[in-house]
């Protein structure tokens, strides 16, 4: 495996900096719209917990996507019972019905194990959530990341999204054992292509061989002193939202720390009391558009 030198700890410093963006922009803000705070995570109900799934990682993969919100949409009719377990069956028939209700085409390798087999969890477990930091407790998360890996559809990379949102979620890092942080790093398309930048091209690729680049970065993050959680969502994030050129283009250049820049000097974190009193102003005035909305209140600072 790679080592990891002067350069490169800076770079990954530098790229974990940008992961409590990521955390307000892509977990506070869906917590927010979702009216779940992040403290109260392991206490919603188990159809919560499988919502904030459906809403955030299970569909988080290439053609996925779209899937998110007819999952959503089955779920809320399924468990429209309180008390009652969640169906698998009635959920795939609901999914079904809601994907051919928007004209999307059924991939059932890709939908049928989370439609399915994640309801068989919260049934049996309860909140998804709590059922992971059971696991963090008891020094048994490879079990948890194992039945998650082994759903179809759901494979590596969305088990360990998952793990990793949990963990954040329940602010747990800090309790895993050496051996389980590796679980914290889910490597897609974007972190793959970070690891090329950051070790410029790397003998063994990125995604055929995730386990043992999980453990490297592991091992990288310990160097370099940082969050393995803030450092991957903020590769991912620096990847797929600041870099100024496609980011297949890191996959033939090695990237340095000036090259990532500050986020401090970018972006801007709002807190979710400002978020809901924008999305209040944004209502009440009738825009169809967040970009509406600030350009209104910016015309109004000018006059």
């Amino acid at each position: 495996m790679e080592s990891i030198d002067a350069d490169q700890t800076a770079v990954i410093q530098r790229l974990s900096e940008y992961g409590p963006i990521f955390q307000q922009e892509h977990r506070m803000q869906t917590y927010d719209d979702m009216d779940i705070a992040r403290d109260d995570i392991s206490t919603i109900s188990p159809g919560q917990s499988l919502d904030v799934a459906y809403n955030t990682s299970i569909f988080a993969r290439q053609g996925g996507s779209a899937y998110s919100e007819p999952a959503r949409q089955a779920l809320d009719i399924v468990a429209s019972n309180p008390g009652s377990e969640i169906s698998p069956d009635e959920m795939w028939k609901q999914f079904c019905a809601r994907c051919e209700a928007c004209g999307y085409g059924l991939n059932d390798n890709l939908t049928e194990g989370p439609m399915t087999d994640l309801p068989r969890i919260v049934n049996e477990q309860g909140n998804l959530f709590a059922w992971i930091d059971s696991h963090i407790e008891a020094g048994t998360l490879g079990e948890a990341e194992e039945r998650l890996r082994g759903i179809k559809g759901i494979a590596t990379k969305i088990a360990r999204l998952t793990i990793r949102q949990a963990v954040w979620a329940l602010d747990r890092e800090s309790d895993l054992r050496d051996d389980e942080l590796a679980y914290l790093h889910p490597i897609d398309v974007q972190i793959a292509r970070i690891i090329q930048a950051v070790w410029s091209r790397p003998d063994i690729e990125p995604r055929e061989n995730r386990d043992e680049w999980a453990q490297h970065l592991v091992s990288a993050c310990a160097t370099a002193g940082v969050s393995n959680i803030e450092f991957n969502q903020g590769a991912w994030y620096w990847a797929s939202e600041v870099v100024d050129q496609p980011s297949s283009a890191l996959e033939d250049r090695q990237i340095g720390a000036d090259d990532v820049g500050s986020p401090s000097s970018e972006s801007i974190v709002v807190s979710g009391e400002v978020r809901k009193r924008f999305k209040q102003y944004k209502t009440r005035h009738g825009y169809q558009s967040d970009e509406a909305a600030l350009q209104a209140l910016l015309d109004a600072v000018e006059r």
